[in-house]
């Protein structure tokens, strides 16, 4: 990269407000012209002269965080067990409420019918994510209070 470019690149980021410079530095495309890195060090440099880079180096971290998250694999919990009318009502309020919710043992629940225990031999067991189980308490318990 010449000096002018260089020279060009210094003027454009320091014009930049704090938060362009700290989305582009977080961004993964670092395509900058014809030599990428040494636009991305110049840019740093900017982040570096205004004092940015704790603050970067904070917002990476919550980003690999969010993004481990997110590939960890999901754990489910059953919320309610019974029959298949019951945990069904149960299941379309949660989904009312945005919380993705599943059955299982859905074929012998609905063979057991009304036979069906409450947390035994042909219940039918509503699922949710293990992240999203308070809220889901939370939705069922109020609906329950309300009966």
């Amino acid at each position: 990269m010449d000096r002018s470019e260089v020279t060009r690149l210094m003027q454009v980021y320091a014009q930049m407000p704090d938060d362009e410079i700290l989305d582009i530095l977080l961004s993964d495309e670092q395509t900058y012209g014809q030599n990428p890195y040494e636009a991305y060090e110049i840019l740093r440099e900017e982040a570096k002269r205004r004092g940015l880079l704790a603050q970067f180096e904070t917002l990476k971290e919550q980003r690999r965080e969010e993004q481990q998250a997110h590939e960890a694999p999901q754990e489910f919990v059953v919320i309610l067990s019974g029959t298949m009318m019951e945990v069904g009502m149960a299941k379309g309020l949660l989904e009312e409420n945005g919380i993705p919710a599943f059955l299982q043992n859905e074929t012998l629940g609905t063979l057991a019918g009304p036979y069906a225990s409450a947390a035994g031999l042909g219940s039918v067991q509503l699922v949710v994510e293990k992240r999203d189980l308070p809220k889901a308490r939370a939705i069922l318990n109020e609906y329950l209070e309300g009966k």
